[in-house]
């Protein structure tokens, strides 16, 4: 049955959404919380800019795995993005004195990115980015605190938390084994959980069975 609401989709680029008005008090009420949970473990809101050097975001990965970026030019010819990840942001602002001197330095932020994802993977492209970046305090300590600060907040707000870490190197690793004319494709494959097309690419390679199961695990 054709529902009435599908063709105003469609007016709309994918991975874009309005937020109704139960939606949006929703994440109203969520700021509101996230915010005080930051502030009363001592981390300090900023807002960083909407817009940044396209090469700032160039500098959260490396090549094989480049956030993708919406990117535009200024009337001066300098390359423009919209801000895509915020930690790089804040890092870049603390090494420039932008936000004060002296350390350790604790920081927090509440802000809207937008990625460019490919139509088909059922991701979002704007979302609501919340984190927290504690700069200039060495030892496992200051990992134990930011992990336990998300851990607390997802336990009030009544989630069980799962903690996803990811280090390059595994996906590194792991691409050795893929020969170099499908390594792009098959690390854009991984980067966006596209179990389909990474399915392909592992009989195309003709990886072996091993290397095929973690490359289909993974991801999940």
């Amino acid at each position: 049955m054709y529902d009435r609401h599908d063709r105003f989709r469609h007016w709309l680029p994918h991975g874009f959404d309005y937020l109704n008005p139960d939606q949006t008090a929703r994440q109203v009420q969520l700021k509101s919380q996230i915010r005080e949970h930051f502030s009363q473990a001592g981390y300090l809101e900023i807002t960083p800019p909407s817009f940044d050097f396209s090469r700032t975001f160039s500098l959260t990965t490396r090549d094989l795995d480049r956030k993708p970026v919406f990117q535009t030019r200024g009337r001066g010819g300098d390359s423009l993005a919209v801000r895509s990840d915020i930690t790089v942001q804040v890092i870049k602002a603390v090494a420039h004195g932008r936000l004060g001197r002296g350390f350790p330095v604790r920081f927090s932020y509440l802000q809207p990115v937008v990625q460019d994802r490919a139509e088909g993977t059922g991701l979002r492209r704007e979302y609501v980015q919340a984190g927290v970046e504690l700069l200039g305090e060495s030892g496992t300590g200051r990992v134990n605190e930011v992990l336990e600060l998300a851990r607390s907040y997802l336990k009030s707000a009544g989630h069980e938390p799962r903690v996803l870490y990811g280090d390059m190197r595994f996906l590194e690793r792991l691409l050795a084994h893929v020969p170099d004319p499908i390594r792009p494709e098959m690390s854009r494959a991984f980067y966006n959980k596209d179990l389909f097309v990474l399915g392909q690419l592992c009989r195309e390679g003709g990886l072996n069975e091993d290397i095929q199961r973690i490359f289909l695990e993974a991801p999940l």
